[in-house]
């Protein structure tokens, strides 16, 4: 029987979490780990890319951006003048994204369902404080389709690898919309939504969804034209493809230069895709 995850699926989430960060200590994890933040620095910078000289090595810096940049401005003045630094994770689960965020100098709220989940995250919270992290991070429990938010409270809403998992299964839609919506709802006028989804033209996912068991098997994936889709009511939507990795792990140094190729060459097949869409404007 196909589950179409959602609250079907609490207890597995909350089963999963003291194990979930585990795998992206390893290689594949690490390298998929920051290919997905460097998609999502493309987003939070409104489409300017890291350089191609910076696409092999560490994570890429991305302090808070206004969301409607001001190309007069450099991304460090923009930083300083405070603009675009609030922002909502939906889904932050273990705090993985929330953590880097704050770090970067955002002032992160994170919210997730799963009390399992967010038990960690309250760890890396504590971590983050102890270190004396450059933004704050807030975490709470709550639902996508119903977030318990002010309206206009933040500069960007951000959800990764979430919306797929929120009922509608493989065929269906309208939770992944509320979500969207709900998280509109929460920003200020001219603000950023940012949305990753698993890839719905990737091998490994087509592989996931036909025998991968739950949670894939239910899972709503996306690809490159339906992400568009689900943002073009709220904005003009930008969408890329990201996480090619290669299966011998003696290659994954290759891994950032190669994404960076596929991207540039217009292949859709990647792991993720991240979108966004300034809303309001």
């Amino acid at each position: 029987m196909i589950l179409n995850n959602g609250p079907l699926l609490d207890d597995f989430w909350d089963g999963t979490a003291g194990g979930y960060d585990r795998w992206y200590s390893a290689p594949q994890g690490a390298m998929y780990d920051l290919l997905e933040k460097r998609a999502a620095a493309w987003a939070l910078r409104g489409g300017r890319q890291p350089s191609a000289t910076s696409m092999a090595g560490a994570e890429p810096a991305i302090g808070p951006v206004s969301p409607a940049p001001d190309e007069s401005q450099t991304p460090a003045t923009a930083a300083g003048s405070g603009r675009g630094k609030t922002l909502l994770e939906v889904g932050c689960g273990t705090g993985r994204w929330s953590a880097w965020l704050a770090a970067q100098g955002y002032d992160v709220t994170g919210l997730d369902r799963s009390p399992g989940m967010l038990e960690v995250a309250r760890q890396r919270q504590l971590r983050l404080e102890a270190q004396g992290g450059a933004g704050q991070l807030r975490l709470m429990e709550g639902d996508a389709c119903s977030l318990p938010v002010a309206d206009g409270s933040f500069d960007v809403a951000m959800s990764v690898a979430t919306l797929d998992y929120l009922g509608d299964g493989p065929e269906g839609r309208g939770q992944a919309e509320r979500a969207v919506a709900e998280m509109v709802r929460t920003l200020r006028r001219g603000g950023r939504i940012i949305i990753g989804v698993f890839n719905r033209l990737a091998p490994l996912n087509i592989w996931r969804q036909t025998d991968g068991g739950p949670p894939w098997d239910g899972a709503r994936m996306f690809t490159p034209r339906t992400l568009a889709e689900l943002l073009a009511p709220h904005g003009a939507p930008s969408v890329r493809t990201t996480a090619w990795l290669p299966d011998d792990d003696r290659l994954l140094s290759v891994a950032p230069a190669m994404d960076y190729q596929y991207w540039k060459a217009g292949r859709e097949d990647g792991l993720m895709l991240f979108g966004w869409a300034d809303v309001g404007r």
